[in-house]
């Protein structure tokens, strides 16, 4: 019998990428989930997961020592195939570790531009011309990692944080679930370099690469 590909998310804020991967589970190709909330997440997470059936975990500790143990109990004790962070804390090297490349974040820069908090406010500052988004794989240090997807958007004359960000969406959500279901479908590999691809996408496709393959419907 085929294995259930399981799906940990961890979450701040709204999870709005999250609650889209839920929605579209038979889509993706994801069978189960788990959901582990930071504290700052949105209360209405815990609706959400109430109503659809999925377990989740709010944690509880602000402090980095509690917060190290706390996730890695979540997340280790929860039989995942794959991590996906839409996260403001830095997780623990013990966590990268166990997953062993199987854990992902989603970043609102085009990597290797623009690490760490703010990214699209540094854009808009910076005065580029282009904004995006990233997914790519974690590893000990910030925003490092191999990337798997990126999506673009042109910045228009006084634009800010905001409206590159309500503009961005569409595109990020589409990448994240194409992005998910490739991982379930075992279809992400390595190269000698350390550099991640997927078997028989198509890159250089814009606004997003690798090209979508699934229909997404228009949704949260």
């Amino acid at each position: 019998m085929k294995k259930q590909y399981r799906i940990g998310f961890c979450v701040s804020g709204k999870g709005r990428l999250m609650q889209s991967a839920i929605l579209n589970a038979s889509l993706i190709g994801v069978e189960g989930a788990k959901v582990i909330l930071d504290t700052n997440s949105d209360p209405e997470i815990v609706t959400f997961c109430s109503q659809h059936n999925v377990k989740y975990t709010k944690l509880k500790s602000p402090s980095e020592e509690k917060f190290h143990r706390e996730i890695n109990e979540q997340c280790l004790d929860a039989d995942l195939d794959l991590l996906i962070l839409t996260f403001d804390r830095i997780i623990p090297i013990s966590l990268i570790n166990n997953f062993n490349g199987k854990i992902i974040n989603v970043h609102p820069s085009l990597l290797p531009s623009f690490k760490g908090t703010n990214a699209l406010n540094k854009a808009a500052n910076k005065g580029v011309r282009f904004a995006g988004a990233t997914i790519h794989e974690i590893d000990e240090h910030i925003d490092s990692g191999a990337i798997i997807s990126q999506c673009i958007i042109p910045i228009q004359k006084g634009e800010n944080a905001e409206s590159m960000g309500k503009r961005l969406f569409p595109y990020l959500r589409s990448m994240y679930l194409q992005t998910i279901h490739w991982y379930a479908t075992d279809r992400i590999f390595t190269d000698d370099l350390g550099r991640i691809w997927v078997k028989d996408a198509v890159y250089g496709e814009m606004p997003i690469s690798p090209a979508l393959e699934l229909t997404i419907p228009n949704r949260r």
